[in-house]
């Protein structure tokens, strides 16, 4: 019989969580404590400033469960955090993950959602360093603050955005097809957009020019789509 979250427990979860991180994860020179103390501590780079950044996604308003592997689901809120730190220019290096999760969640449906956090971390060689556990209610979520860095003075903020720049998206818009045109005619603005496909090899050098924008998008909200501002993306 498949276990569940109630049947290890907190400390037995958090046990699985940290064997996972240690057969799958990256370790990094520069943290000097990770999971298992009150708090991670690593070391800061010279040169460089820190970036953080923290989302949120609740079951039932940004997700719904049978919609979505869990693996999906990690790199989803993983990719969300990422960015956030991509539009300033910088690296991801650390992560925190707080769960709140329900007694009947499958230990292997957590264990499948890590798998999808590590899978966007690994390739900038960020690592997940601690965070917390919690029994919730009717609904799950994913709390995540990622930490990364960028050179002193290097950052780009939003109101360096100008018209004419270029808008990069990390990894793939699948909100609606794009060989479809009609779709796109009520939003006459997105008549312009052009679609550039870099090389997997290229992508992590997406960061190197992201920036923050306000722009008008389509966001996957409970199965339908709704056109919503956003400030980032």
């Amino acid at each position: 019989m498949p276990e569940r979250v109630s049947d290890i427990g907190e400390f037995g979860l958090i046990r699985r969580i940290s064997d996972l991180l240690n057969k799958e994860g990256i370790r990094s020179e520069r943290v000097t404590v990770g999971i298992g103390d009150d708090t991670a501590s690593f070391l800061q780079r010279p040169g460089y400033e820190l970036l953080v950044t923290c989302d949120c996604m609740v079951e039932g308003r940004h997700y719904l469960p049978g919609k979505i592997s869990s693996l999906d689901l990690g790199r989803r809120a993983m990719t969300l955090n990422i960015s956030d730190i991509g539009a300033m220019g910088g690296r991801p290096l650390y992560a925190l993950i707080s769960l709140g999760l329900k007694a009947e969640v499958l230990v292997q449906y957590v264990e499948e959602m890590y798998r999808g956090f590590l899978l966007e971390l690994r390739p900038f060689g960020a690592s997940i360093i601690g965070g917390n556990l919690t029994k919730s209610g009717d609904g799950m979520f994913i709390d995540i603050t990622l930490i990364g860095e960028v050179e002193q003075g290097k950052g780009l903020r939003r109101s360096g955005a100008k018209p004419g720049d270029v808008i990069l998206v990390y990894r793939f818009i699948n909100i609606f097809t794009l060989e479809s045109m009609s779709e796109i005619e009520f939003f006459p603005a997105m008549h312009n957009w052009r679609i550039v496909d870099f090389p997997n090899s290229q992508q992590d050098s997406f960061f190197k020019f992201l920036f923050g924008i306000h722009t008008n998008v389509l966001q996957e909200s409970s199965g339908h789509f709704t056109e919503e501002r956003f400030d980032k993306i």
